[in-house]
């Protein structure tokens, strides 16, 4: 018998807030990431857009709001005409897993593409006008705080750690692609991967970047996990009764209760 694809809902619900906010807001930061997208692809050309590891996260993070809004508004409306429909687990298997996977990205390149840039990258930024300023704290900045949202806010399950493997492997093909576009573009899309200029520094750049990768993804992965004890998520029935905000209530008073115990044991 086949499992049942996220039996407990965690992927459309939140502690915090009702499946049907939780997509609302999904969906604005879907509609915000996807307008910054689209206008700066405007304002500063296509040439070497792609070849952006920023902007590619980016692009996957705005697919990631877009899929996981959706998801949460067809479930809400379905529901409310008497039969929830999750899309996710209709969806063929290979889909599910690039959700799951998709997911893993969220929870650790954001973090990874800003911390590069203002460590290594931002010397230019004071020098940057209006709409550039705009762009780069969207994509090096709020980027993070979108990726800090769903680790926090949400009842996102912890990403199996084959998918770590998997996100360092697309680190190693984007070097690949970066140097492709030095050959295509006549011009190196982030300095520090010039050897020319860096000598053995680059090989401690490259490296450090899928340590980072390494580091972030274990982070966040405990986070998530003691999010994930803290507060659990809700069991399915209650979801498709609609009494998800009861139940999380519900849990953190009892986790509240069990440390109030706990503190006044001798």
């Amino acid at each position: 018998m086949t499992a049942v694809f996220d039996p407990n809902y965690a992927y459309i619900t939140s502690p915090f807030v009702s499946p049907l906010v939780l997509a609302i807001v999904r969906l604005l930061f879907a509609f915000y990431s996807l307008f910054t997208l689209i206008y700066t692809l405007a304002y500063q050309g296509s040439n070497g857009f792609f070849s952006y590891f920023t902007h590619l996260t980016y692009i996957g993070m705005t697919s990631y709001f877009w899929a996981a809004g959706v998801q949460g508004i067809v479930w809400e409306y379905t529901k409310r005409q008497g039969a929830g429909r999750y899309l996710l687990r209709s969806w063929p298997r290979p889909f599910q897993l690039a959700h799951e996977w998709l997911w893993s990205t969220i929870m650790s390149y954001p973090i990874v593409v800003t911390v590069v840039y203002w460590t290594l990258l931002a010397s230019s930024f004071s020098s940057l006008d209006g709409v550039d300023t705009w762009s780069s704290i969207s994509m090096h900045a709020i980027n993070s705080l979108f990726c800090l949202s769903e680790v926090l806010l949400t009842h996102n399950p912890a990403p199996r750690w084959i998918w770590l493997i998997v996100d360092i492997i697309v680190l190693a093909m984007y070097l690949g692609l970066a140097y492709l576009s030095k050959y295509t573009l006549g011009f190196y899309v982030y300095s520090f991967l010039d050897p020319k200029k860096e000598g053995a520094f680059l090989a401690a750049y490259i490296a450090g970047i899928g340590i980072g990768e390494a580091i972030v993804f274990a982070i966040m992965y405990g986070i998530v996990r003691l999010r994930m004890r803290l507060i659990p998520a809700p069991h399915s029935a209650d979801v498709e009764k609609g009494d998800v905000m009861d139940l999380d209530q519900a849990s953190m008073s009892t986790n509240r209760e069990k440390a109030t115990v706990g503190s006044a044991s001798p």
